[in-house]
């Protein structure tokens, strides 16, 4: 059986990604692609690869998920979650344990680094965190699998997949550009008829994306709450967050607050560009060695590292 894997990572296009895999392919079809229905909250399976990563052998819930592909004769299984991402660098070797005996496609889907960088770090927020986005963007340099610019080729190399494709996105790109491509890029389109009519019309789901002073005013409220109550989740803290980000939605609020981006401050952006650079020039090495396969345009992501946004 074939076994579509996208590891993500964080802000990338995820959500829109998992959506759009769950509409199309939400049923097991004999001989044919499946995507399954996520258990848990969320389009991607977070809990598949959080179980993957932290139980220990032989069975875990990837194994059960698998096991049930094979029995209704499934193709090809797709499976979506950024947390796959976080096997790097420590537990990709388990990642390959339980992929084993099956043919790999490894895909990663990248866009322009700072966005990824500034996005991380309001996502942080809207978890419940309180770090400041000096200190969290030196976090986000340090641990976050999104950021370091070897990850692909070190899913590459610990997996060995038989095809990997990169899916490059941008700002700019039209909105179904970046699902045509990943479903391209997986053969959907061979293989079900109207799928490919089907994302060419499809649009991107986006997360709610906060300004520089709406994730500051949640940081504070985030920071007040611990004082009171120590530990999140003993409150109903997700209907206390999504009260504030729908207060952010108002026009009202809008006209009032003018929208300020998110973006790296200026002691990081240097070692962000950097390792953009490092990663383009990584992922044109892969191609070159014939490893990896490019959908999308990477001459606009290597520009953008000339001209960050502001």
């Amino acid at each position: 059986m074939r076994i579509v894997l996208h590891v993500g990572p964080h802000k990338t296009g995820t959500t829109s990604i998992q959506a759009h895999l769950g509409s199309l392919l939400g049923a097991p079809v004999a001989g044919g692609f499946w995507y399954p229905v996520p258990q848990g909250n969320g389009p991607g399976h977070a809990d598949l690869a959080r179980a993957c990563l932290r139980e220990a052998r032989p069975v875990t819930e990837l194994d059960r998920v698998i096991a049930a592909a094979q029995e209704a004769k499934v193709g090809t299984l797709v499976l979506s979650s950024e947390e796959f991402a976080h096997a790097f660098p420590h537990r990709l070797a388990r990642l390959k344990n339980a992929l084993d005996g099956h043919e790999i496609h490894l895909v990663v889907t990248l866009n322009e680094i700072e966005r990824r960088a500034g996005s991380i770090w309001q996502e942080l927020v809207k978890g419940g965190a309180i770090v400041g986005l000096e200190e969290g963007i030196e976090q986000i340099l340090s641990r976050e699998p999104a950021i370091q610019p070897d990850l692909t080729r070190a899913f590459v190399a610990a997996l060995a997949p038989y095809k990997t494709s990169v899916v490059l996105s941008h700002h700019r790109a039209p909105a179904a550009e970046l699902l045509t491509n990943l479903c391209g890029a997986i053969g959907m389109f061979e293989a079900m008829s109207g799928a490919e009519v089907a994302t060419r019309a499809s649009t991107l789901l986006l997360n709610q994306s906060l300004g520089v002073s709406e994730a500051e005013i949640l940081r504070l409220v985030n920071s007040c709450i611990r004082q009171a109550v120590g530990d999140l989740s003993t409150i109903p803290y997700i209907a206390v967050r999504n009260m504030y980000l729908n207060l952010f939605n108002t026009p009202t609020w809008r006209n009032a607050v003018p929208l300020r981006p998110i973006t790296v401050p200026p002691a990081h952006m240097p070692e962000v560009l950097n390792r953009g650079r490092q990663e383009i020039n990584d992922l044109k090495r892969l191609a070159d060695e014939g490893r990896v396969r490019i959908f999308g345009d990477l001459d606009v992501l290597e520009k953008g590292l000339e001209q960050p946004r502001v």
